[in-house]
């Protein structure tokens, strides 16, 4: 699991204004990727098999590569 921000996934689920989810399946499973407003911070919530892969906050800036 790659967790880059100290928000829990909980609480972004639960109080957080899921803007946008999409679902999908691949020979690796059933991914779900969702966006999230909490706090005033935009989340990237990647979950893969009901089980937690990745929580990013793209307010933050987190690993911008400018465009390259």
């Amino acid at each position: 699991m790659k967790v880059t921000s100290k928000v829990k996934s909980k609480d972004l689920l639960r109080y957080g204004d899921i803007l946008k989810v999409n679902t999908f399946e691949t020979a690796r499973g059933v991914y779900t990727i969702r966006l999230i407003k909490y706090e005033d911070n935009i989340f990237f919530h990647k979950m893969k098999d009901g089980n937690l892969v990745e929580i990013k906050n793209l307010s933050k800036g987190e690993n911008k590569d400018n465009g390259k």
